[in-house]
């Protein structure tokens, strides 16, 4: 046998095992990469049950430390804090968002646009009775719902509020 028909013996008798190589090596691959995407969504799942957690705890701080404002008489920083922190848990929560917060938040709007409509009359020199009138009931109302808010907003209820919303996933056990 010359060498040239050596070479394309040893091409012909080796090339079906290139071929499994090769065909092999992709399956490798693709089960590695099919591994790797997994983990990644897991990563990826995991990490916003983390984001999800930090902001909800955030939520909750913001609302015991605007009960603390509210406590030590600091009324108009406490509700600015509990309306950016109940609208954050709006959205924070979603459909999981309970009565509480809800009422909660109610409250606190309300009490917001009492405080814009005090702010807005309280500075007009010239004010008509009926605006005199709605000034003393403004204030009035700003009174009881802001008692009420800090009557709600115990640490229990609080923590009775956020705690269903409170748990770390536990991670899966391989």
């Amino acid at each position: 046998m010359e060498p040239n028909e050596i070479g394309d013996f040893v091409a012909g008798a080796f090339s079906p095992l290139a071929f499994i190589w090769l065909v092999t090596t992709v399956r490798l691959q693709q089960n590695s990469l099919q591994v790797a995407n997994r983990q990644y969504e897991q990563t990826q799942a995991n990490e916003f049950k983390l984001a999800l957690f930090e902001k909800r705890f955030e939520v909750k701080q913001n609302v015991e430390k605007a009960r603390g404002l509210l406590l030590t008489g600091q009324e108009s920083e406490g509700r600015k804090l509990i309306w950016d922190a109940l609208d954050a848990a709006e959205y924070l929560f979603g459909s999981a968002l309970h009565a509480e917060i809800k009422e909660l938040l109610v409250k606190a709007r309300r009490l917001q646009f009492l405080d814009l409509q005090y702010d807005r009359l309280h500075k007009r020199e010239n004010r008509t009775p009926d605006e005199e009138k709605l000034l003393s009931e403004g204030i009035d109302e700003t009174y009881h719902l802001g008692m009420w808010l800090i009557n709600e907003l115990t640490e229990e209820k609080i923590a009775d509020m956020f705690r269903p919303y409170l748990q770390m996933p536990q991670p899966p056990i391989a």
